[in-house]
Order: C-alpha cells, then structure tokens, then sequence
C-alpha cells in the first residue's frame, strides 16, 4: 500500500500561500516576482494572484521598484509568535534588569503600518506609573518607540505611509506635519535613540532605541517611560544609557549587531538643539 504523500484535507491555494510567505521569509531584502517563481517553482500567473490578495491584506508589502517583502500582518504574527519564544524572553530578562536599575516602566514595540503597537511590558516601581495596555497603539509619530522604527525605514516608505495621512496631535507639543517628522527622523537615526518630550500625554516623557536582528533590520523597540517631574538631567541620562544598554543586549542575543555608531554611551543634546522642544517652547 503506498504511502500518502499528502493529507486528506489537504488545500493547493493555502499551501502554495504558506511556500510564498515562507519563502519572503528567506530573503534578506525585497524580491522580484521573478526571483520568487524560481525560488519557489510554482507559476508566476499563481504567485501574482497570490501576491496581490496579500499586499490588500497587508501580509506582503510591494515597494516602487515592484519587488515584494513581508507586510505588517505578517510580521505582527510573527511577534505574537515572539512573545511566547526568544524576543519576548530576551526582552523581559533584560526590562526587570532594567527596572530593578531605574525604576521605570520598559515596553516593547513593533510597527504596524503608521501605528506602533505595544507587544511587551515590565512595569515599574515607581509610586505612580505609566497605564498602558499590551496590544494597545500610538500614532508611531508622536512615540519615541515609533520614531525609531520608522526610522529604520526608507525615505519613499516614509512618504508612501505619511503623504496623505492626517497627523492628528495629541498634546501641544505633538508633531503636525510630515515636514516636522522627517528631519526628528534623520535626528534619530544620527543619535541612535528617540526622545518623546511629552508629546503623547502632558507630564510623560519617553526614551527609547531600536534592536536589530541577525540580518541587521530593526525589528522592535525598546522604551522607557517616566513622569516628567522625574526628569532630571542625571535621571534622563541614566535613562538613555540602560535603554542603548538594553537594545544591544538583545540585539547581540538575537544574532543582531547594533551599528558602530550607534553602540557607544550617548549624551542627550542641549534642550535648544532638541526638534520636541523646538516645536513646543
């Protein structure tokens, strides 16, 4: 009696669906349609259809040059995946380090399209704390997290999210403008970490850096968050030294390098040099 090669409820569409994705998976940058056809066997008619039901259901992203990536769903389910496995386990090893060390609330992050969505928390010791929710989302933005995972992402993407989005501010000092965004942006990926001065809630401040993978793409976020009356020159120092601490451990963990550059001690700027106080003193 032969042996059966496939299972009795076995689907064409969805396993052809599962070989794309796992085959974008693979590659370390975005590929062509072509690429993907050798690479996977199947008919490119059959990819092309595929391709374009996930890029509508935003598992597959495709960028101005027509080559495709993972897109933001398929990337949260890989977080969800996470969170029970090696980022969520790295990421909370090293939050309750930090928070016996400061204190404060630490938060993980991913980005979902212009959103930034919290996937992991240590919760602080603090009297009062910060009240966020995991699965809770931000206008990436106006977040310290945000701004430094869209910081990792190309000029054309940044315009292609934001060229015709609204930017609804939450606070007086919240950033308005893809013109105000773009410059905070080339200021985060010149110092390696964001600075959110109040611009979510009035008397909460944020400092947070990116952790990168094995392949060097920035794949969360990490944050502390503090009150403002808290927010001493030696208390936001000592803050952006366990955060940068903090994202180079689990990078390093990971696989993942952080840049050269960004891998040294850092020093907040003078207030009249910073873009949130720029914007809103």
């Amino acid at each position: 009696m032969p042996l059966k090669t496939r299972p009795k409820y076995h689907v064409p569409a969805a396993a052809k669906t599962l070989q794309i994705l796992e085959a974008l998976a693979l590659f370390e940058t975005p590929v062509t349609l072509q690429e993907l056809t050798e690479h996977t066997g199947l008919p490119k008619s059959s990819i092309h259809s595929i391709l374009a039901t996930l890029e509508t259901l935003r598992y597959v992203e495709r960028d101005s040059a027509n080559t495709f990536r993972l897109g933001p769903k398929a990337i949260q389910l890989g977080a969800a995946a996470q969170r029970v496995t090696n980022l969520s386990q790295l990421f909370h090893q090293t939050a309750r380090k930090m928070v016996e060390e400061c204190g404060e609330t630490v938060q993980l992050t991913i980005l979902d399209q212009a959103e930034v969505l919290y996937v992991g928390r240590e919760d602080g010791t603090q009297p009062v704390q910060l009240a966020s929710n995991i699965g809770g989302r931000l206008p990436a933005y106006a977040t310290a997290s945000g701004r430094v995972l869209l910081a990792a992402l190309p000029e054309t993407s940044i315009d292609a999210l934001f060229a015709r989005r609204p930017f609804p501010t939450l606070t007086a000092r919240t950033i308005s403008s893809l013109n105000q965004l773009k410059p905070e942006l080339g200021l985060v990926r010149e110092r390696g970490y964001a600075h959110d001065d109040q611009e979510t809630s009035e008397g909460l401040e944020c400092l947070a850096c990116p952790i990168y993978d094995r392949t060097g793409q920035v794949v969360a976020g990490i944050s502390v968050s503090f009150l403002s009356v808290r927010a001493t020159p030696e208390h936001l120092q000592h803050i952006l030294e366990l955060v940068q601490r903090g994202a180079q451990a689990i990078s390093e963990q990971m696989g993942g390098r952080v840049p050269a550059a960004q891998n040294k001690p850092g020093s907040l700027p003078d207030p009249s040099h910073n873009g949130v106080s720029d914007r809103s003193r």
